[in-house]
């Protein structure tokens, strides 16, 4: 989920958990290798994939939204805090980059 890509947050408990491992695009170099990570999922825990058009969106200065303003976001509880969160950021600021968030929760035991 992220090759070349903003690593994916996993919210658990209130608590954002990266991915220790990154990885090159795919198809980047053709003898490139991957590294996975596995979790325990509860029920509650949400699984947060973001663009870049989310912590490159810029306020009125120049400064990127970044992965501090979006781990802090994610904690509160949804996609829509994300987005909340970035627009209050931009203000009249318009976005240059598409804003994209796939939450996906766990619902099982």
């Amino acid at each position: 989920m992220n090759c070349g890509h903003i690593p994916p947050l996993l919210v658990c408990n209130g608590e954002v958990i990266r991915p220790a491992n990154g990885n090159l695009p795919v198809g980047l170099l053709p003898d490139a290798s991957y590294e996975s990570d596995h979790y325990s999922l509860h029920s509650g825990d949400r699984l947060v994939l973001v663009t870049d058009g989310i912590t490159e969106a810029e306020n009125s200065t120049g400064e990127f939204f970044d992965n501090d303003r979006l781990e802090t976001a994610a904690k509160k509880g949804s996609m829509q805090d994300i987005f909340a969160a970035v627009s209050q950021f931009c203000g009249n600021t318009p976005l240059s980059d598409d804003c994209t968030v796939v939450e996906m929760v766990f619902s099982g035991s």
